[in-house]
């Protein structure tokens, strides 16, 4: 039995053993203290013109000096700054209430903007904050609206970009049925926590850069399931800013439209991802499944299936690179790659693909290894943008992982390089038209590679120089 397969067996077991910690966990946040507590009673004022932020924060810590308890925001609109989540607290925003993003930046915390991201910007501001908390929730029919017009927050001039939820070093969250929208960066991004529940949230966010719909980083024990993302930008991804890796993650019956990657991990990858289940996802004009690892990060045991693609411009893409960055103030740069292997890809259908850019690239001296991609059905865009090389492709050894960065490719489906152990089985592309292609699969540099029922536009293709 492969590795990878026992370690996707434990995490199911793992996962339905968190299932009900997770509910059980709801509901002591719910009865902590027994309490209901109504932001109103302290002043609060939904008028879309109060600012919110201390009559709010007064309602969270008078629910958690009661040993917990409920905080609603009824009807109306209330602007806050930066408030901050405290232990057995559920938040619950009603149906007609909206939590608006003051467009004010003196009301966000600096205190908590000690972060640096892939490109090396200062973020960490937010919404709703928590650090060091355990049982706290995010409820109710409601909306969370950041208000993150460029307008108010521009990357450009440097501004404070708010997160509409960041939630570090804490255990049993869980964040529900919610609208978030309109966020300045990040919509939510959960950090070195673990048994995390996000359950039936619409995530709509596309007014600003860098709009990820969720950025789990460094947690263990997640689940991300019956939810809608739209964002101009990715939309689930794993990343590893620090020493702290990923793991025991699954991500289930959602629906996603992004500009970029449907399911990412990897641009921020130190310590690595292990034991990963996505599964059961109807995705919309993205660039599809991305797993990277550049910071020497360990990527383990991850199974893929059941994705329904339309109109994406790219749809699977493997990259084990040697940018090797370091994020956290704390964690040195690691000096050797990482590793990627033991991946399961299968059932994937795309309809209209717009280019082709999919790839398997590892880097000289280390390969990715152990990956099987079987029923997987590309079919091309009548406009779809072909381009090919047959000159060597650059190894882009340091570069920031995305789809085109070794330029054109030598081959109309996979580039695989630097890989060893790859199984390709029914695998099936069509084209418009017939296509002038230097090679269906093209192998560079690999070893160990099996492929069967490999078809173009219904015929059996060859697939030589890939044995």
């Amino acid at each position: 039995m492969p590795k990878y397969t026992r370690s996707i067996r434990n995490l199911k077991a793992v996962l339905k053993k968190f299932a009900p910690m997770a509910t059980l966990a709801i509901l002591l946040t719910n009865c902590s203290g027994n309490q209901v507590v109504d932001v109103r009673d302290f002043g609060a004022v939904g008028d879309s013109l109060t600012i919110n932020t201390q009559s709010i924060q007064a309602a969270i810590n008078a629910a958690a000096e009661r040993n917990g308890g409920t905080v609603i925001i009824q009807e109306g609109n209330y602007i806050t700054g930066t408030i901050e989540l405290k232990s057995n607290v559920t938040l619950a925003i009603e149906e007609g209430a909206a939590l608006l993003g003051s467009t004010r930046q003196d009301d966000y915390s600096d205190e908590i903007a000690t972060l640096t991201d892939g490109i090396g910007q200062k973020f960490g501001y937010a919404l709703i904050y928590a650090k060091g908390v355990e049982n706290i929730k995010l409820t109710g029919e409601g909306t969370i609206d950041g208000r993150g017009f460029t307008e108010y927050f521009s990357g450009r001039r440097g501004d404070k970009r708010p997160s509409l939820i960041r939630i570090e070093d804490s255990k049993n969250i869980t964040v529900e049925k919610l609208t978030l929208k309109n966020s300045a960066f990040w919509v939510q991004h959960y950090r070195h926590s673990s048994d995390i529940l996000v359950d039936g949230i619409t995530v709509d966010s596309r007014v600003n850069g860098n709009n990820d719909g969720i950025d789990i980083d460094g947690c263990e024990r997640v689940i991300i399931q019956n939810s809608s993302f739209d964002t101009s930008d990715d939309s689930i991804v794993l990343k590893s800013l620090s020493n702290r890796e990923v793991r025991d993650v699954l991500v289930q019956n959602n629906w996603i439209r992004g500009d970029k990657s449907a399911f990412k991990t990897g641009t921020e990858s130190v310590a690595g991802f292990r034991n990963i289940i996505v599964k059961d996802l109807e995705v919309e004009h993205t660039r599809g499944i991305n797993l990277y690892t550049v910071d020497g990060g360990i990527m383990d045991s991850v199974e893929i299936s059941n994705i329904k693609m339309k109109d994406s411009y790219a749809v699977i893409l493997l990259r084990l690179g040697a940018r090797m960055n370091s994020f956290d103030q704390e964690t040195e740069a690691k000096q050797e790659p990482g590793s990627l292997s033991n991946i399961s890809i299968s059932n994937i259908i795309a309809e209209g693909v717009t280019v082709n850019k999919d790839f398997i690239s590892g880097i000289p001296g280390h390969s990715i290894r152990n990956v099987q991609i079987s029923d997987v059905t590309i079919n091309f865009a009548e406009s779809a943008d072909f381009a090919f090389t047959t000159a060597e492709v650059p190894e882009r050894i340091g570069s920031y992982p995305v789809d085109g960065m070794f330029g054109p490719l030598p081959s109309l489906g996979f580039m695989i390089r630097h890989a060893r152990g790859i199984e390709l089985q029914n695998i099936h592309y069509t084209t418009p038209e017939e296509v002038d292609s230097p090679a269906l699969i093209k192998c560079i540099h690999s070893e160990s590679i099996s492929m069967e029922q490999i078809t173009l536009n219904g015929q059996l293709a060859a697939t030589t120089g890939c044995n």
